[in-house]
């Protein structure tokens, strides 16, 4: 009758040591294949605003809904993303899956109080204010970056209308944010510094254009003043975009 054979300590360990190899190589692809899950995610969100944000302009003469300012006592209808769930009657995602807030995300469908909405999330993403004149604003005294109409964009496709916002903030500023005031940027690094999301998704972020289309690019692609104003990028001013506009003309 043959005897069972048992493994030894070195063969047990040669094992251990396989297995732990696999994890190591395998672990990595897991994790980019869950942030691209994520990623996709969130695109696809984003493209459902585009075309709500689309079709508010086929019914609204091209142009695009209001911001908030932000104000916690304004009326729903100067919500963008309000207008938008009213526009579309389907429930919008607003939010990206990989958001930090440690905040409640604010229901659209059924907006609280105004006194009640600063203990929300508002929404992942911010509208470029170059988009849009706010409430009780005249547009022609704005600064004349500003385009509020989409048929008047020359390029749309070079156009940010939705980007990423932070969390978080001093009294969770960045949580009741629903704009970039883009319009005062003049400095490289002023899209962060107004709260711009810009590394959410392995170093880039997703942006929705105003013809609709998403990307996930870095920061600089639609920021970028090297070489300004002969050359450079900039995504934000409607008026030119994707180029910086002409510096004004001197005196004679």
């Amino acid at each position: 009758m043959s005897r069972l054979r048992s493994f030894t300590l070195i063969e047990l360990l040669v094992v251990v040591a396989i297995i732990a190899m696999l994890i190591a190589i395998l672990l990595p692809s897991l994790s980019r294949a869950r942030e691209q899950a994520k990623c996709t995610v969130c695109l696809s969100n984003l493209r459902e605003i585009g075309l709500a944000m689309q079709m508010y302009g086929q019914e609204h003469r091209d142009q695009i809904p209001a911001v908030a300012c932000p104000r916690f006592d304004v009326p729903e209808e100067n919500y963008w993303l309000y207008v938008l769930h009213r526009t579309v009657r389907q429930d919008l995602i607003a939010r990206c899956p990989n958001d930090d807030t440690e905040l409640p995300f604010l229901d659209w469908d059924a907006p609280p109080p105004p006194e009640e909405r600063d203990q929300y999330r508002w929404s992942s993403f911010a509208l470029n204010v170059c988009l849009v004149v706010p409430p009780g604003m005249n547009g022609d005294a704005l600064y004349p970056q500003r385009i509020d109409r989409l048929d008047r964009i020359p390029h749309p496709e070079s156009v940010v209308y939705l980007a990423a916002i932070r969390s978080g903030g001093d009294d969770h500023e960045w949580d009741h944010a629903d704009h970039f005031h883009s319009e005062l940027w003049d400095s490289p690094e002023d899209p962060i510094r107004d709260g711009l999301a810009w590394q959410r998704h392995t170093g880039r972020s997703n942006y929705l254009f105003a013809d609709g289309h998403v990307e996930t690019v870095f920061w600089k692609q639609t920021w970028d003043m090297e070489g300004y104003p002969d050359c450079g990028t900039n995504l934000w001013w409607p008026s030119d975009a994707p180029h910086w506009p002409p510096p004004p003309a001197g005196p004679p």
